[in-house]
């Protein structure tokens, strides 16, 4: 035989010193990057959802039935389906759009309130989560202060636009904003527990 790299006389052998060839290589590492990408998806859902839903000894406690006849205005305990818990409130985030009116009456035939954060950890987890919604705060016009949707005077800090129709409070990615409170956008209904 003249050519080194052949074995026995099958020819479909490759010469074992000889590269992949381009496509093979291209493939390989696509096959890598997608397993690294499923596995950050997968780990990124595990850790959201350990966040969202820590372990709670009172839980695994209630039974079916229990759970079933629960509800918000009963303090069973834990949160309805479709509500998440953090630190001691039951939280809702809706799938459509409404107006900051429209969203305080959403909330309030949940047996809830629209958004309203109580301090700085409870801001940072749920901006943590790319929560974008409405919140309970909302003022006359800019030459008023801001104010909870529990009469309070907030006093966090909101980003202000000088329009003097940005008067309703969403939660943004950096933080609290004023925006026009007809705009539609999600809202999120709080409970505490």
């Amino acid at each position: 035989m003249t050519n080194q790299c052949l074995q026995g006389d099958d020819r479909h052998y490759p010469c074992k010193d000889s590269p992949l060839p381009a496509g093979q290589i291209a493939a390989e590492m696509l096959g890598v990057v997608c397993l690294v990408l499923v596995f950050a998806v997968v780990k990124t859902r595990v850790l959201i959802l350990y966040t969202i839903m820590p372990e709670q000894d009172n839980f695994s406690s209630f039974t079916t039935k229990q759970v079933q006849n629960c509800s918000l205005a009963s303090h069973c305990g834990s949160c309805p389906n479709e509500w998440f818990t953090y630190a001691n409130n039951c939280y809702y985030i809706s799938n459509e759009k409404k107006s900051w009116n429209e969203s305080v009456t959403a909330c309030a035939s949940k047996n809830s309130h629209l958004l309203y954060i109580d301090h700085e950890e409870e801001m940072k987890f749920l901006r943590s989560i790319s929560l974008l919604s409405w919140t309970g705060v909302s003022r006359k016009n800019n030459d008023h202060l801001w104010m909870s949707i529990n009469g309070s005077i907030y006093k966090q800090k909101i980003t202000d636009l000088t329009s003097d129709k940005y008067n309703c409070a969403k939660l943004t990615s950096s933080g609290l904003g004023a925006d026009l409170c007809e705009y539609p956008s999600i809202y999120c209904c709080k409970h505490r527990l």
